[in-house]
């Protein structure tokens, strides 16, 4: 697989969103097993203070009720389902700035907040990054009506203070869908490993150390790249390329 295709796969192949069926299996199974609001994996502002880092993680993987677990997870597998043959593993990347971007606005833009589950958070930023892959690629209309309409709701849902389409058992904390949302964005907006690789092809100089080849070396491959095809043919047949007339005996095998 080149660096291109592991960062954004063909869209020629299938390709399954395994790992958004994997979150998604992991969150129900966590919620089957552990009910709603887990007192030991939830975010809870004094538990972290104390030592107990993995909330951070998990908080965002259990709900509050049943009606909590239903909305989130289906808007996984159906984001996962639509974004994830697009982004590959910028998926898991913008999943990871979301949670990091989320963590921090709970602890430091909601002092007061003292408990906090859900995934509609750093759900926000797979949705950004997959609309914002959508569009680059298509410039579909549709694409940047559904971007908006997002926007709007995240915008009205914090001047309200409240989410729109769900009543949960626990408030709900709209600022972290926009602070998802951005982080989603910023994750889009990272290059990718193919852009590396031009970036570090285009600074590789011939001759130099930088490039690894002596200025023979590389002198020997620019005039080997602009040999016809039959020559360089006949250059790796050795005694047979000279009988054939293409090459001087002085480039055969027999010095």
């Amino acid at each position: 697989m080149t660096a291109k295709t592991a960062d954004h796969p063909c869209h020629g192949s299938p390709a399954l969103p395994w790992r958004s069926g994997l979150l998604g299996a992991a969150a129900i199974a966590a919620y089957l097993a552990l009910g709603p609001a887990p007192e030991g994996w939830v975010f809870d502002r004094e538990a972290i203070a104390q030592g107990e880092w993995w909330r951070l993680l998990t908080g965002h993987w259990v709900h509050s009720d049943s009606g909590h677990a239903l909305w989130n997870i289906a808007a996984l597998l159906l984001a996962g389902t639509v974004f994830e043959p697009r982004l590959g593993r910028r998926m898991l990347l913008a999943l990871l700035l979301a949670t990091v971007g989320v963590n921090g606005w709970l602890w430091w833009g909601e002092p007061e907040l003292s408990r906090y589950c859900g995934l509609s958070g750093i759900l926000n930023g797979l949705i950004a990054a997959g609309l914002h892959r959508l569009w680059r690629e298509t410039r579909h209309p549709v694409v940047l009506l559904v971007t908006c309409g997002i926007a709007s709701k995240i915008v009205l849902e914090s001047f309200l203070g409240q989410a729109l389409m769900t009543q949960t058992a626990w408030p709900s904390v709209p600022a972290t869908h926009a602070v998802g949302f951005l982080c989603g964005l910023s994750a889009a907006w990272i290059p990718g490993a193919s852009v590396f690789n031009r970036m570090r092809s285009a600074c590789r100089l011939p001759g130099s150390i930088l490039s690894g080849e002596t200025d023979s070396e590389s002198a020997c491959n620019l005039r080997h790249e602009k040999d016809h095809p039959v020559e360089r043919l006949a250059r790796g047949s050795g005694l047979a390329g000279v009988r054939a007339g293409y090459l001087p005996a002085a480039d055969s095998d027999r010095s």
